[in-house]
């Protein structure tokens, strides 16, 4: 590590420029604070009652319950403190307030034990450690503030233990100096935790932002990829309704045009047969009836399959839909594929009808990819319990393994020197599905073919409703 890479670690500098990591700093320093607040009256409460149960000098005694005092009041202190709305932006500084307060009084009253125990302050060494140890692990200080922090102790620590030998209170074979660099040493050894801490405390929130705008783009990624599905399907479902109405407007434009032939000559040329014209001019009519009627049957295909980026929330009836996603796919297929139904009766279901066709749509097309020309494919519906079930079996090439189990992840490949995007189809319609409270299954076999199982819930009571999306 270089000099400059240092500097870095020891003067972040303006890393609490940034309101979002600085507000992640001051919610933590009000955590930690009562934490240390918490811990300055539990631990010597619990190293009093060890005392208590293992014996102890009346002498001694007396100063030890000062100190323990002492710690639980500057605990208490310190609780208070944290609960004030002010602390939020002060947690720091009273941390360091309350260590500092905690080390003055622990130093003093062990100096006054020391000298009536006619011993040493090595122990005092001890006290330091828990303080500095305390502000490391619950507090994230700055790391010039430790260091300010451990020096204020030691340099207390160091003038206290001299003016205690002036004074009488400890023998002069009292002062060590190699406790006074176990003091120096502890706070450049914090200060240097504390360096590193923050410094992955940075590089953390960072790392964060750097993932929620990678999700930001990822989901515009998927917005825009629903969008093309969606018009993909619609262009599907378009060209399968277009196909639908060539047929009964050819039949009808040909009734009419026949209907308007016969009247012409009538007008020209008596009927040599009166009944045999009546009947024909009545099966034209009934002809267009029927062109009609089919006509609007697509109509009603249509304001169904309209507007499917809506999300309108309807109660449905899950083998109508099927239906006539399935007729569609059926009419305007060139492999000539055979569908077969088993449809069972089914309560109605609180949907979004509008992304169920998409979601039937896709996969029908997909059963149609994998078929043979000339083959089959098995649509059924069920009913368990209080799950619909929508299951759509092809008897094509299959999914391999490797594939299946990855069929769900959206990406991209390289299709004829060309970036493609792979499996976008079924990420988008398991989203869909999802979206409806629902969840897809696949089962495949290699050469056998592969089916797959939408399951959507359904509440009879019609109290179910769909999560917002």
């Amino acid at each position: 590590m270089n000099l400059s890479e240092l500097r870095e670690y020891l003067l972040p500098g303006q890393a609490e420029a940034d309101e979002g990591f600085r507000q992640e700093i001051l919610r933590r320093a009000r955590l930690g604070l009562r934490i240390v607040g918490a811990a300055e009256m539990a631990i010597p409460l619990f190293l009093l009652s060890a005392r208590v149960l293992t014996g102890f000098s009346m002498v001694l005694e007396g100063w030890r319950l000062w100190q323990t005092a002492w710690s639980v009041g500057v605990g208490l202190l310190t609780l208070a403190l944290s609960y004030q709305e002010w602390s939020y932006a002060q947690g720091r500084k009273i941390a360091a307030l309350s260590g500092s307060l905690l080390a003055v009084g622990l130093i003093w009253t062990s100096l006054l034990i020391a000298g009536q125990a006619g011993e040493t302050e090595h122990f005092i060494s001890r006290h330091i450690t828990l303080i500095l140890l305390l502000a490391v692990a619950c507090v994230p200080f700055r790391p010039l503030q430790v260091l300010a922090l451990g020096g204020f102790i030691e340099g207390f620590f160091l003038i206290s233990t001299l003016g205690a030998v002036r004074w009488g209170i400890i023998p002069p074979h009292g002062f060590d100096r190699n406790d006074h660099w176990y003091g120096l040493a502890l706070a450049l050894l914090a200060t240097g935790v504390v360096a590193v801490l923050y410094r992955q405390r940075l590089q953390n929130y960072q790392t964060y932002l750097q993932m929620l705008h990678a999700i930001q783009d990822l989901r515009a990624a998927q917005s825009q990829v629903l969008r093309s599905e969606h018009a993909a399907s619609l262009g599907r479902l378009s060209a399968a309704l277009s196909h639908e109405f060539h047929s009964p407007l050819g039949v009808l434009k040909s009734s009419i045009d026949t209907l308007d032939g016969l009247n012409n000559r009538e007008q020209h040329t008596p009927p040599r047969d009166p009944a045999r014209l009546a009947a024909l001019r009545s099966q034209l009519l009934a002809t267009m009836q029927k062109s009609v009627e089919r006509m609007q049957s697509v109509l009603a295909r249509i304001e169904r399959f309209s507007n499917l980026d809506r999300a309108d929330v309807n109660s449905s009836d899950l083998n109508e839909l099927v239906r006539d996603v399935t007729e569609l796919m059926a009419s305007n297929n060139d492999k000539q594929i055979h569908f077969e139904f088993d449809l069972q009766t089914l309560p109605t279901i609180v949907c979004r009808p509008q992304q169920l066709s998409v979601v039937f749509s896709n996969l029908l097309t997909n059963a149609v990819n994998a078929s043979v020309p000339g083959g089959r494919i098995k649509v059924a519906t069920g009913f368990t319990g209080t799950r619909l079930k929508v299951s759509i079996q092809d008897f094509g090439k299959g999914i391999a393994r490797a594939d299946l189990a990855h069929i769900f992840d959206p990406g991209f490949r390289a299709s004829g020197g060309r970036i493609a995007a792979g499996n976008w189809s079924m990420f988008s319609t398991r989203q869909l599905v999802r979206e409806n409270g629902g969840d897809i299954q696949i089962y495949s076999q290699e050469g056998e073919g592969t089916t797959v199982t939408v399951s959507l819930p359904c509440d009879t009571t019609s109290s179910f409703r769909l999560p917002h999306s």
